[in-house]
């Protein structure tokens, strides 16, 4: 085997030293600068995620002042009551109060089952034409809305004498509802 001369022999010394140095940086130095980088990363994104939920967090009061401010808007629209059954009671003496307002008669009224969410009321009353067109339009513009799902009239003797008098009126109404807290 050829000996290296001296010069070569460093040359040699220094490519192992260089090699050394490439392995330690590799084995020892690199995987903690990587790690550095890798925690400096995640804590980068844990910043971006305290702020957001900081800002969500102040937002809370404002969001709270939001839902009263809907809430209140909603239960001028819906009926509010305990159950079914009172809200169906509710609606029921809503439209009777709208036929005496109007000095129509009331015959008879019931509370009728509904769909879940949906108060159901049914009223018979006697009234002139005038008043069912007034009666018609003044649950148009109620709060809480009211469906008019039905009406049924009958006017007993018109064939007669062609007059009409007095008609029997029954009027079917929903309105939504919401549960009372």
């Amino acid at each position: 085997m050829n000996v290296l001369p001296a010069r070569g022999r460093q040359l040699a010394a220094i490519a192992i030293l260089i090699g050394l140095i490439a392995l330690v940086f590799g084995l020892l130095v690199n995987p903690v600068i990587t790690g550095f980088a890798e925690r400096a990363a995640h804590h980068a994104l844990q910043v971006r995620a305290y702020q957001t939920n900081r800002a969500h967090i102040a937002s809370l009061p404002e969001l709270g002042r939001e839902v009263e401010r809907q809430s209140q808007l909603l239960s001028g629209l819906l009926i509010t009551a305990a159950d079914e059954e009172q809200a169906g009671e509710t609606l029921r003496e809503q439209i009777e109060t709208a036929v005496e307002a109007i000095k129509g008669e009331v015959r008879a009224s019931e509370v009728v089952a509904g769909e879940p969410g949906w108060a159901r009321a049914a009223v018979a009353c006697r009234l002139s034409y005038t008043q069912l067109t007034t009666l018609l339009a003044e649950l148009e513009r109620k709060k809480p809305f009211i469906v008019v799902e039905a009406v049924s009239v009958t006017a007993e003797g018109v064939l007669n004498n062609y007059q009409l008098d007095q008609l029997d009126v029954r009027i079917e109404t929903s309105a939504p509802f919401t549960l009372a807290k």
